[in-house]
């Protein structure tokens, strides 16, 4: 099969110009994946597809369509197939059916509507209607190293840039699947609770080969928790010194998943940041949400990473049904006090396929509905204690006392990144702007 990828959101692309983009190209499957705030574009995306050829079989694979295939279904007439889970094989096998008129019933992990399965499931526009059908379900890709690495050569990579510092960089995923349980993520639910993990060999082939095609040393793995396997991580960072690659890279880490000789071993292998979810400053909503972490094992992590050299970006979440105002105002100023080099603020979302969904739900918490909300900027449930103005008016709060500290803007100042100033108040006004705009 013939492959090409349109990064609409990488190259600015409005519906119109997407529209012009497939009656050029005159393809015979439109695929599109989405996340939860993303659906409705998603959707809009293959009804234009439709309009400009109503022969083109559409397809709509990602987080959110796995979680509600048959609502995703039923809320569009012109989308053909959801992809459910993993999509590699599960894509693959579907465009072979199509190809050979093959049963339709036989692709596991797909749903469609039983008139799509009657000869070779083509896009007919039969609407909304229709029974829905979902097949099994593929079984988790047990060898990753299986896959071809990513089709780079698809994609825009000179629009991938560090965020204040204008630097490209490469993507890499070494493994999936999350055996936590954390109630707000979706990920264990998606990609199985069982770490599956590439081996250090294919991940540097990886990396050499994207280092050499696309002349960027800065490397980003967006793996859930990379510093779940110790001895991997080890041995990784050997063989990135043994090789002698000169690159800067940063990752995700709970802070009960590392300690400090594996920072130093990290730092020495070119490790720059990493991303750590702190989540809270009260032990009580650390373990309702099912962290499985301590707040003083935060602080103490933290501090390694500034005693070893290696920067830190520390995420926290309010407005979890439970808390109130003056919890999240604790974790506002925890996360302040704690000095992260940077911090991510997020209101607790929940999206469909996460226990926290399925509490909201029950509760009655669930004030909106319009999946385009589902951001973590804008607040969707209230809470037992507080309403969604509070979260909305304590999200505003909480990005200014730390990035308009001086302490901070002292700091970026003292590395050098004047650059950083450019970025600043750009994400600062437009996350005003949508945090401001509420509903």
């Amino acid at each position: 099969h013939k492959v090409e990828i349109l990064d609409c959101q990488a190259l600015g692309l409005r519906l119109d110009q997407v529209k012009e983009e497939i009656r050029v190209r005159h393809p015979q499957v439109v695929g599109v994946t989405s996340t939860t705030p993303t659906i409705y574009s998603a959707l809009e995306i293959v009804k234009a597809a439709k309009e400009v050829d109503g022969g083109v079989t559409t397809v709509i694979g990602g987080p959110h369509a796995s979680f509600t295939p048959r609502e995703t279904l039923s809320s569009s007439g012109e989308l053909d197939f959801v992809v459910i889970g993993e999509g590699e094989y599960t894509m693959l096998r579907l465009l072979d059916a199509l190809a050979e008129d093959g049963s339709l019933e036989k692709v596991e992990g797909i749903a469609f509507r039983k008139e799509r399965g009657k000869g070779n499931g083509k896009g007919n526009g039969n609407g909304k209607g229709g029974e829905i059908l979902e097949t099994a379900r593929r079984p988790y890709i047990e060898d990753l190293d299986s896959l071809p690495f990513p089709a780079r050569h698809l994609l825009p990579m000179d629009k991938y840039r560090i965020l204040g510092r204008n630097l490209t960089v490469i993507h890499v995923v070494s493994s999936r699947g999350c055996p936590f349980r954390c109630i707000f993520c979706s990920s264990s639910a998606l990609f199985g609770k069982k770490f599956r993990a590439r081996s250090v060999g294919n991940v540097i082939a990886e990396i050499e080969d994207a280092l050499t095609r696309y002349k960027t040393r800065n490397v980003e793995f967006m793996d859930d928790t990379f510093t779940f396997n110790r001895g991997r991580v080890l041995e990784f960072c050997e063989e990135v010194k043994r090789r002698g690659l000169d690159i800067s890279w940063g990752c995700s880490s709970r802070v009960d998943t590392i300690t400090r000789d594996m920072m130093e071993k990290m730092r020495e292998a070119g490790c720059s940041i990493i991303f750590f979810g702190v989540e809270s400053a009260s032990q009580r909503t650390l373990n309702l949400i099912g962290k499985g972490v301590t707040v003083d094992r935060a602080v103490k992590v933290i501090k390694w990473a500034k005693d070893v050299g290696i920067e830190t970006l520390a995420s926290f979440v309010i407005g979890f049904p439970w808390e109130t105002i003056e919890d999240m105002k604790n974790t506002i100023r925890f996360a302040k006090k704690l000095k992260p080099d940077f911090v991510e603020f997020s209101v607790a979302t929940p999206y469909p396929g996460t226990p926290l969904y399925d509490l909201a739900k029950e509760r009655g918490l669930l004030e909106v509905e319009d999946w385009s909300k589902y951001t973590t900027i804008k607040p969707v449930m209230k809470g037992e204690n507080f309403s969604i103005k509070d979260v909305r008016r304590l999200m505003l709060l909480s990005y200014g006392k730390f990035y308009l500290n001086p302490s901070f803007l002292i700091n970026q100042v003292r590395k050098g990144r004047r650059i950083f100033f450019n970025a600043i108040p750009r994400y600062i006004l437009a996350f005003l702007k949508e945090t401001i705009r509420g509903d």
